[in-house]
């Protein structure tokens, strides 16, 4: 029989045969035998049962049952907190809270008065720190339920500070740097909206991860909501933290020759630079050709040009060598016909080097033939 430290001097004791059930997770929906306002995706189960019995009458006061972790599903999460509810226990007064930092050992506790409020938040728990919770009911003469609820435990509810970097183009792979707190091991990430699949998560420590992620080339644009969910489904979330920007299609970053290079070798295998990997099979002898000074299209050699294995660099290789002492440029169509990256967007528009480069002035060959002429 226990009571409450503030109503020690009136002590009764109710009936408390109970069978516990936990959480599959805190994200949950409600369920006839658990309150979880607005939580997400648990179900209920069978837990261990704890059975106790104390005389008063037949009020019929219970242990309450089912004890929840759970997290509001909107907005930034506060920092040092634990969502959790329970069942309620007909007859009861309130409840008391009570959580530490080992299992079944508590060193603080919230009072909840009135029987029907059945959920609380925790405040001021240190981040990444492990607490472990359970619920007493009391009556309106403070006598405390002889036994306690199921015992729940995990980290406060993660917190989602930045997302790095928070934006990518549709078609991209990225790796994004999460950082906050109370990650715990095991962590996912998920993104609100269509389009977005995670490959991999890291966890880096318990304020940061590492995710790798691939944006479909139809994902639809605009901002997405990044949730952070710990294996008990506790979550974090950054309302609109990452957001998929519309594919522009690649563009030339650079050159080799670069734009007025002189004394350029004859033979030379002109390279030109993208900023997203292009798709092969754009990639040929009419998108991306050398012109000569009067515009016209350099011969090339048999497999030119040749992509780079990362899809990054396009390598033009002339079927003979240039002509000394004259001007080339490199050409790159754009638009429908043009290259286009491996999302099938194309580049918005024609490139041209300009100024183009210069080759080399070769000096003149090896005289031959000399002879006498002063003979007869």
């Amino acid at each position: 029989m226990r009571v409450r430290p503030d109503r020690l001097n009136r002590v009764s004791a109710w009936p408390v045969p109970c069978t516990v059930r936990l959480p599959v997770a805190a994200r949950c929906d409600p369920a006839p035998d658990m309150r979880a306002s607005g939580a997400r995706d648990a179900e209920p189960r069978e837990g261990r049962g704890m059975h106790g019995r104390a005389t008063k009458g037949n009020r019929g006061l219970r242990l309450l049952a089912g004890l929840l972790l759970c997290a509001a599903a909107t907005g930034l999460a506060a920092a040092g907190t634990m969502d959790i509810a329970w069942d309620p226990v007909s007859g009861a007064a309130g409840y008391t809270v009570y959580w530490g930092t080992a299992p079944g050992t508590y060193t603080s506790t919230k009072d909840v008065p009135g029987g029907s409020n059945t959920a609380t938040t925790l405040t001021g728990l240190t981040a990444c720190t492990r607490y472990y919770v359970a619920v007493k009911a009391y009556d309106s003469e403070g006598l405390e339920s002889t036994d306690f609820s199921n015992e729940i435990s995990g980290l406060p509810r993660p917190v989602v500070s930045t997302v790095v970097p928070s934006q990518g183009e549709q078609g991209a792979q990225l790796t994004l740097t999460i950082t906050g707190e109370s990650f715990d091991t095991g962590a996912t990430v998920e993104f609100s909206g269509t389009g977005i699949t995670v490959l991999a998560t890291r966890r880096d420590s318990c304020s940061q991860l590492s995710v790798d992620i691939r944006i479909a080339g139809d994902a639809p644009a605009g901002p997405r909501d990044v949730d952070v969910l710990n294996p008990d489904r506790s979550f974090g979330r950054r309302a609109g933290g990452f957001t998929v920007s519309a594919n522009a299609g690649p563009s030339v970053t650079g050159s080799d020759p670069a734009a007025g290079a002189t004394g350029v070798p004859v033979g030379v295998q002109p390279r030109v630079f993208f900023d997203e990997a292009l798709d092969p099979a754009s990639v040929t002898a009419q998108t991306v050709r050398l012109l000569d000074a009067s515009g016209a299209a350099v011969p090339q050699a048999a497999g030119s040009p040749q992509l780079s294995a990362d899809g990054l660099t396009v390598t033009i290789v002339p079927r003979d060598p240039l002509a000394e002492n004259a001007t080339w440029r490199i050409h790159v169509s754009g638009g429908p016909t043009g290259v286009r990256d491996v999302a099938g967007t194309p580049m918005a528009a024609d490139w041209e080097q300009n100024p183009g480069f210069t080759t080399e002035n070769l000096p003149p060959g090896v005289v031959g033939g000399l002879r006498r002429t002063d003979v007869r």
